[in-house]
C-alpha cells in the first residue's frame, strides 16, 4: 500500500484512503493482515472482508463482485460508489419518505433516481410495455454507505412490520 501521510494508506485495490493500522479496507473489503480467519472456517484464511456485514471470508463463503468484496449472503446488492442499495420503488414520494425516516435515524442515504430508457427500446416501445419488469428503468434507489447497509434494513424492516405490517409495499400508496 503506498503511504499517503503517517496516518493513512492508499489501498492497491480502490485508491480509497484507508488509516494506517486498518486490517482491511472499508470500500473494497481487500485484507492488509495475515492474520484474518474466514468467519465460517476459522481455521481458513480469510480472502476478503464483505464491504456490508464486515466480516470476514474465504473464497467458498464470499468472492470479488465489481470491485468488492462480498460474502454469499451479500453479493446480490446493488452497488454504486462505495453505497448499496437498501430499498427501490418506482413511486418517488414513498422512497423520499423512507430517506428521511433513515436520516432521522443517524444514517446516511442518498437516493439515486434511474430515470433512463433502455437503449434498446424505442419510447413508444417503453410506453406500450410499461409493467412490473419495466419498473426498474424508472425506479427510485435508496443507497446507503456500505457500514450502514445492516442497520438500514433493520429500520426498514422494522417500518414494514409496524402499523400495517405492510407500509413498504408501493399497494399502500
Amino acid at each position: 500500500m503506498p503511504e499517503n501521510d503517517q496516518s493513512q494508506y492508499e489501498c492497491e485495490n480502490c485508491h480509497h484512503d484507508v488509516d494506517v493500522d486498518a486490517a482491511f479496507c472499508p470500500y473494497c473489503g481487500g485484507i492488509y493482515t495475515d492474520y484474518l480467519r474466514c468467519e465460517k472456517h476459522g481455521m481458513t484464511d480469510a480472502d476478503g472482508v464483505c464491504v456490508i456485514c464486515g466480516k470476514a471470508y474465504c473464497s467458498r463463503c464470499g468472492g470479488w463482485v465489481n470491485s468488492t468484496f462480498r460474502c454469499n449472503e451479500h453479493a446480490q446488492y446493488e452497488i454504486i460508489s462505495d453505497m448499496a442499495c437498501v430499498f427501490a420503488a418506482s413511486d418517488e414520494m414513498h422512497a423520499d419518505y423512507l430517506a428521511q425516516v433513515l436520516e432521522t435515524e443517524g444514517l446516511h442515504p442518498f437516493l439515486f433516481q434511474n430515470k433512463m430508457r433502455p437503449n434498446n427500446l424505442s419510447f413508444s416501445a417503453i410506453a406500450s410495455t410499461i409493467n412490473e419488469e419495466m419498473h426498474r428503468y424508472f425506479e427510485t434507489r435508496i443507497m446507503v454507505p456500505f457500514g450502514e447497509v445492516i442497520a438500514a434494513e433493520q429500520i426498514l424492516k422494522d417500518i414494514e412490520t409496524s402499523e400495517s405490517g405492510d407500509i413498504l409495499s408501493e399497494d399502500n400508496y
